[in-house]
């Protein structure tokens, strides 16, 4: 005879089993269920491919000035009636632990075609796109989504084709969002949209472009990571019918790719961490070339050595500058024509500066400021530094001794408008050496050398005079003025500037 307590255990045992034969059984018939939606919505999936290969055009290729036929190929496969049958599959998923999963699939079919339309924008699509590859869906639901999102610049490359300029580099800014998978934030300009993306995606590109023409650069970069794009699906999805589309289109995006050239600075200007617009009235330009104002070369240098051109030829190009201003003077007006943004090429010496100012000194400009490129936020802007005023203030030459040594010495243009302005000290700039001394009248003494991080420090105790060499490239005077006018609030990233107010007479010398 079985013991009751024997009895209670197997009675107890036999309970056990049957639960969990219960929950074995749930748990097999909620994954029939799924399976069985799942394997609904691959049918639907299938018919709908099958139609889009059957209606593939024989000829997949872009010719010129024609429209790709891919683009009304792809734009006709929303005739095929998917949401209904696809919407009837999902149904039955509701309730389920699994309904937010199929809900997703809907979801990115439904925005695919709303996108399609152009009735969301990439940031919608992108989100549905992302919601449906973060399940855990079959192939057949992964090969759409990565096909229409790999096809998304198939349409983008083919439809800019024929597009040059500002044109085609727009086209294709809708579709950097989803190849970098980096929405455009709601009313963002596409400066400010290139500015975020270069922070995060992009740094060390963007700095080898000018950010006014980083628009036009953008399609390398671009074209390179599409091509990564298709390299994935393809291996993702090697047996795919609808893949010759991709053959072709690699071919042409490689070819496209040959054929850019890189887009880079014209002059190369120098460092600055000033955040100021990069904007000027007269906006002059020193390449090797020559010296340039609207479009015209008014001083030709002689070969790569940056070496002027007789007086004569100084003489006429003075005239020339005189003339183009003063018609110049009578369409704009002289209040819009006080400053100069002279750009020049980081090599080019400070001869040309002064040349500059004295020619412009007698013009309607007031004020002398110098192109620059900041460097610090991954991006590399435009930007001005320096403001020296080269009228209502002493302008004109006069002989110094800077430690015994005789030099011929030009006003560039002074910080602030006091004519009475009494340096106490001087900063002298050569293409070897930074020099403090004391100045007496025209007499410069006691020099002795320091860092060129401290000329800053030292002109800014007092009036002071910073002198530098006519052979000193522009982009070694920048590194001490720039100081003088701008001061980090936090390094070493200077996101924010001070502006700063010096009060600093600027003289270039030649020695005698």
């Amino acid at each position: 005879m079985v013991s009751l307590g024997l009895a209670l255990l197997l009675f107890g045992l036999l309970e056990g089993c049957e639960k969990g034969d219960k929950a074995t059984r749930q748990k097999k018939a909620v994954e029939a269920k799924r399976a069985a939606v799942a394997q609904e919505i691959d049918g639907v999936l299938q018919k709908w491919l099958d139609q889009m290969v059957s209606s593939l055009p024989e000829d997949v290729k872009k010719y010129p000035k024609a429209k790709s036929p891919l683009v009304r190929w792809r734009l006709d496969s929303f005739s095929f009636d998917w949401r209904r049958p696809m919407g009837a599959a999902v149904v039955k998923a509701k309730g389920t632990p699994f309904e937010k999963d199929f809900q997703a699939i809907l979801e990115f079919f439904d925005a695919m075609e709303r996108f399609w339309k152009k009735e969301i924008d990439f940031k919608d699509y992108m989100q549905a796109w992302d919601k449906v590859k973060a399940g855990n869906h079959s192939k057949m639901v992964n090969l759409l989504a990565d096909f229409d999102h790999t096809f998304v610049h198939v349409e983008a490359f083919y439809g800019a084709q024929d597009m040059e300029g500002d044109d085609r580099a727009i086209y294709f800014f809708r579709h950097w969002q989803v190849a970098f998978h980096f929405p455009r934030e709601y009313s963002e300009s596409v400066s400010q949209y290139l500015e975020r993306l270069c922070k995060a995606k992009l740094k060390d590109f963007c700095l080898s472009a000018p950010f006014e023409k980083l628009h036009f650069a953008m399609e390398k970069p671009y074209l390179t990571e599409v091509k990564r794009i298709v390299s994935e699906y393809l291996a993702n999805y090697p047996d795919c019918k609808l893949n010759r589309i991709f053959g072709p289109f690699v071919a042409e995006v490689d070819a496209r790719l040959a054929s850019l050239k890189p887009i880079e600075e014209d002059p190369p200007l120098p460092e600055s961490i000033s955040r100021k617009d990069f904007v000027g009235q007269v906006i002059l330009t020193v390449r090797k070339t020559g010296l340039e104002y609207e479009g015209k070369t008014l001083l030709a240098f002689k070969g790569d050595s940056w070496q002027l051109p007789s007086q004569a030829e100084l003489a006429r190009a003075q005239a020339e500058a005189t003339k183009l201003s003063n018609s110049l003077e009578k369409e704009q007006g002289p209040e819009n024509m006080e400053v100069i943004r002279l750009d020049a090429d980081k090599g080019a010496p400070m001869a040309i500066a002064a040349f500059v100012a004295s020619t412009w000194s007698k013009l309607p400009a007031r004020f002398l400021t110098f192109g620059a490129r900041r460097r610090l936020d991954g991006i590399n802007k435009g930007t001005v530094t320096g403001s020296l005023q080269i009228r209502d203030v002493p302008f004109g030459k006069r002989n110094r001794d800077i430690g015994g040594r005789v030099y011929q010495c030009q006003d560039l243009g002074q910080s602030v408008e006091k004519p009475d302005l009494k340096p106490q000290v001087a900063v002298f700039v050569t293409e070897k050496a930074v020099m403090f001394g004391q100045l007496n009248n025209d007499k410069v003494a006691s020099l002795t050398q320091i860092e060129p991080r401290e000329a800053a420090t030292r002109l800014l105790a007092g009036p002071g005079l910073l002198l530098v060499g006519a052979e000193v490239p522009v982009e070694r005077f920048i590194a001490v003025l720039d100081p003088l006018f701008f001061k980090c609030r936090d390094t070493p990233a200077c996101s924010v500037v001070d502006d700063q107010s010096p009060q600093v007479r600027v003289e270039v010398c030649s020695a005698r």
